[in-house]
């Protein structure tokens, strides 16, 4: 036998014996753990997310918990909401103090250590302090990592973005954004794709790309004013207010802007209220309605104040000295332009963004080093694991040769079974491809010669056996052309074109195909169709008719009575690529979640309406795998008696 597979059988008997030891260790400490922790970790996880929308009662009821709080980790734990309390209420300094209680607290847990040192540069971010809240945000990545916490790995990248974003390197923000996007999307972590969105539309705004950057937010608000949130659906408010200013649609930025700053004052965010307080004062100057502006400048001068902001209050000495030009008061202009740039030198970029480069560099040699260490531990545990080996090869040897020559003798006999049946599968493809080929040759003729005869006006029995002889002639030959794609699909064969075509002349073009069918069910149908999507894209046409008429003959097929709708609404859309969002939906028979993941497969059908013709179970395997050349996944939702609705996903490439 092989080294490397007398190895595996060793290590294997090792890793068994060892797992057995560390289980029943442990399970006396998990044991132990006390009701205070479970009682303290149920009570934070109800309060953080009522803390957005109401951080002082939040704050309250952590008070009145920790003085009988005796565990330091449920401590820290219960500061650590606190810290997040006063921060939502833009009170930043207690926030920090509070925080760092926390962490003199912590023992022996890093994902709690990396979530209060994530707080603490939270913080410092809000105050303008970049240096210390990316030291921070250094630290809470390393205990994130420390304790295998990736989402926290990605609220920690997100936070780092952010800081670059303020220091103006948008692209390197853009490249952390995206790399936390994907991490998301991979890991499903809707809250942080979410997030992530937020940053990436507001670094779009920066960037002049402002109608990118509204798709997006527009996203975020539908997914906020889903999840009833209201803190998330006032931060959307904002956000869409302010890209709706660079796009000067100054009629729709107030309009947001009136219902963020409602929604926040009925919240007390002071922080937030500052930046949305500032923005509006802006807007009020740019149509011209000066008399307006004083009382929310006042406004956000004093929160700015009050939350240790000093970006926001920079902003505001800003917007107070084009106030007083307009006013023609150039005293009060000077003085307030005087104050800006006195800020904004303090706020200077240039140390910041070498030290920036230093830490990030010092980072990733620390990441290094520690890879280094593991892989030396690594070493020395092989070391010791080959010594054991090579003592229990001597006493296995026997055994470990005969359970070499029945492997062998095992394997030989596997690989002449795999031969047979590659052969078999090879001869059965062909040989169904011969007979498909064959059949529709005739099937053809038999439906030309069909057509013949009934326009040579037969009498209505003659015409009655014509129609059926029609119907079924063409039902083969779709059975042929089904079988015919399958096998293409799966020998690989069948590739997709990519020209220019108009989506919306497809979905046309389908309706038409099956509009007699429609009309015969006496349904209704109704196309919905997005206008914002490009006129012109680029793909395959063909299989996108393809696809759309199995679903739609699926539809009609199993619909008695109702509507069918076919849906296609845009998702977003760059200069170069539009993601579609499809949906075909009916209010048909449904399909039993018994039998929901089954008819995809290859001739499955549905239970449900056994007298019905159903076709030749291969329409939807064909669409799943069509689909997934196009890079999209088919989704299906249904229920028995209330109807079925196909969706997926694709970006095209826009036609020039």
């Amino acid at each position: 036998m092989p080294s490397s597979l007398m190895k595996d059988y060793f290590l294997r008997l090792c890793f068994i014996l060892f797992s057995g030891i560390l289980i029943i260790s442990c399970t006396g400490l998990h044991q132990k753990k006390s009701a205070e922790a479970l009682q303290t970790d149920s009570l934070i996880n109800h309060l953080y997310p009522a803390a957005y929308n109401n951080p002082d009662s939040v704050l309250k009821v952590a008070r009145s918990v920790y003085p009988a709080t005796n565990e330091s980790n449920n401590q820290a734990k219960l500061l650590g909401l606190m810290a997040s309390a006063y921060e939502l209420m833009g009170n930043y300094d207690s926030s920090i103090n509070v925080a760092r209680q926390g962490l003199a607290l912590i023992e022996e847990d890093a994902s709690l250590e990396a979530k209060l040192y994530n707080q603490l540069g939270v913080n410092y971010d809000y105050k303008s302090d970049y240096r210390n809240a990316l030291e921070n945000y250094q630290i809470a990545l390393e205990h994130f990592e420390e304790a295998k916490d990736t989402l926290g790995y990605v609220k920690g990248y997100n936070n780092i973005a952010i800081i670059y974003w303020n220091s103006g390197d948008l692209e390197r923000a853009k490249d952390y954004l995206n790399r936390c996007l994907e991490i998301s999307r991979k890991k499903k972590y809707a809250d942080e794709e979410i997030m992530t969105l937020s940053n990436l539309a507001g670094v779009y705004n920066e960037l002049k790309q402002s109608d990118t950057a509204l798709l997006y937010f527009q996203q975020i608000l539908r997914s906020d004013l889903a999840g009833g949130n209201e803190s998330y659906i006032a931060s959307s408010y904002h956000n869409i207010a302010d890209t709706y200013k660079n796009l000067q649609q100054f009629d729709s930025a107030k309009k947001y802007f009136e219902k963020a700053i409602a929604l926040k004052e009925k919240l007390a965010l002071k922080g937030s209220l500052s930046n949305s307080y500032k923005q509006y004062a802006d807007l009020l100057i740019e149509t011209n309605e000066l008399k307006l502006v004083s009382p929310y400048l006042e406004k956000a001068f004093a929160f700015s104040r009050e939350t240790g902001s000093t970006d926001y209050l920079k902003d505001c000495f800003y917007i107070q000295s084009r106030l007083a030009e307009k006013q023609g008061d150039f005293k009060t202009a000077y003085m307030a332009a005087d104050s800006f740039h006195r800020l904004e030198d303090s706020l200077s970029n240039t140390r910041f963004r070498t030290e920036l480069v230093i830490k990030e560099k010092d980072h990733e040699l620390a990441a290094g080093r520690r890879m280094r260490e593991m892989e030396k531990a690594e070493f020395k545990t092989e070391k010791i694991i080959f010594i054991l080996f090579i003592i229990s090869l001597v006493i296995g040897a026997i055994v470990l040769l005969i359970l070499f020559k029945r492997q062998k003798l095992s394997n030989r006999q596997l690989r002449q079974q795999k031969q047979q049946i590659e052969e078999g599968l090879v001869l059965r493809s062909q040989l169904l491809s011969f007979i498909a080929h064959e059949i529709r040759n005739p099937l053809g003729g038999i439906i030309g010669l069909t057509d013949l005869l009934l326009s040579e006006k037969p009498t209505e029995k003659q015409r009655e056996l014509l129609d059926y002889q029609k119907k079924a002639s063409t039902h083969l030959l779709s059975l042929m052309n089904d079988v015919l794609d399958y096998q293409k699909l799966g020998s690989g064969k069948l590739e997709l074109n990519n020209i220019g075509f108009s989506l919306r002349d497809v979905l046309y073009q389908v309706y038409a195909l099956y509009q007699n069918d429609i009309r015969e069910k006496k349904l209704s149908y109704d196309l919905d169709y997005d206008e914002l999507i490009p006129q012109a894209l680029m793909g395959d046409p063909v299989r996108l008719t393809q696809v759309f008429s199995n679903l739609l003959n699926n539809a009609i097929k199993f619909t008695d009575k109702g509507t069918i709708t076919i849906s296609a609404q845009l998702i977003t859309k760059t200069v170069h690529e539009a993601m579609v969002y499809f949906q075909v939906s009916d209010s048909g028979v449904g399909i039993p979640k018994e039998d929901q993941e089954k008819i995809f497969e290859l001739y499955v059908q549905s239970s449900q309406n056994k007298s019905a013709q159903l076709g030749t179970g291969l329409g939807l395997s064909i669409v799943k795998n069509l689909l997934t050349l196009m890079n999209s996944k088919i989704e299906l939702e249904s229920e028995p008696g209330f109807g079925t609705t196909f969706s997926f996903t694709i970006t095209f490439r826009i036609a020039k």
